[in-house]
């Protein structure tokens, strides 16, 4: 069960706990959507009784269903972490792994919740998201000020890459939407930002797609569910933002159809030479029957 520490919320002097739990993705679609951090009182609860701060819990993401008939299942968050103080008013900050949720309609034509995995930085003291990254993360450390602007960039760790990001920037793809099925392999991907920048790296499952000055780039990427995720750098080759989200991409149907047409191309003459040879074969007995038949 991940759980973390924080500092102390109902000023009795002891730290005090959170979990976090969220409603869980289902193979055959999500029906409902929601997600919740739970604080705890460590010095008042026992082992047969946990003391719940009810007035720190904080619901992130709100409660509903689809159907009503069915409510979903909760599980407890990816990860949750205590990271230290991120906005510099002394008390710790909280990085929590969770799902988010888009309302979607699968292939069946039912509407569904189509969940991704974010990454956030919150101020528990007072619900508050200080920082979101659309990528799942290992773990987060404030760092030295790298470009001279006065600010401490963050390192990112997410599975076997680290980045190193200047939290003032945000750079967010804007087309396609996370969680979004397209209806072709062949689009743009389109994103705007609020900072200077020196170039983009578009990456499908960590393989570079090239960098671009441009705020889009044409990709054509093969069928099933694909991981973009955009690097913005600067001037010094610091990647300053970075945005991820996971599409659907349908198989291609232009590809199909010229694989059916080659192979039908090449099994029609087959048809035609079997038909004219077993035609020649016929032909040849029947002009040994008029002849009195093949001598032994």
């Amino acid at each position: 069960m991940p759980i973390a520490s924080v500092g102390d919320l109902n000023n009795d002097n002891f730290a005090d706990m959170l979990v976090g739990t969220q409603i869980a993705e289902s193979t055959y679609g999500t029906n409902c959507k929601g997600a919740s951090i739970y604080c705890y009182d460590v010095n008042a609860s026992t082992l047969d009784n946990a003391v719940e701060l009810s007035d720190k819990s904080w619901i992130m993401e709100s409660y509903s269903c689809i159907y009503v008939w069915f409510t979903g299942y909760n599980e407890f968050f990816d990860s949750i972490e205590n990271v230290g103080d991120f906005n510099g008013d002394g008390k710790d900050d909280i990085l929590v792994g969770r799902n988010t949720y888009r309302k979607t309609t699968n292939q069946y034509g039912q509407e569904t919740y189509a969940t991704s995995s974010i990454s956030e930085i919150i101020d528990i003291f007072n619900a508050t998201t200080l920082f979101r990254f659309n990528i799942e993360l290992d773990t987060i450390y404030p760092i030295a000020d790298l470009n001279n602007d006065s600010k401490s960039e963050f390192m990112l760790i997410s599975g076997e890459l680290i980045f190193c990001v200047d939290s003032r920037f945000k750079v967010q793809i804007t087309s396609p939407e996370t969680n979004q099925a397209l209806i072709s392999n062949n689009f743009n991907i389109v994103w705007e930002t609020n900072a200077t920048y020196e170039r983009f790296e578009v990456l499908v499952y960590s393989t570079s797609q090239g960098y671009t000055t441009d705020k889009s780039i044409s990709v054509s990427l093969g069928s099933g569910v694909q991981q973009i995720t955009l690097l913005m750098y600067d001037e010094s080759g610091l990647i300053t933002s970075i945005d991820t989200i996971y599409i659907t991409v349908p198989v291609n149907v232009a590809f199909t159809i010229l694989t059916y047409a080659l192979i039908a191309a090449a099994i029609v003459p087959y048809i035609v030479l079997n038909r004219f040879y077993k035609k020649q074969k016929s032909k040849v007995l029947i002009d040994q029957k008029n002849l009195g038949g093949v001598k032994k």
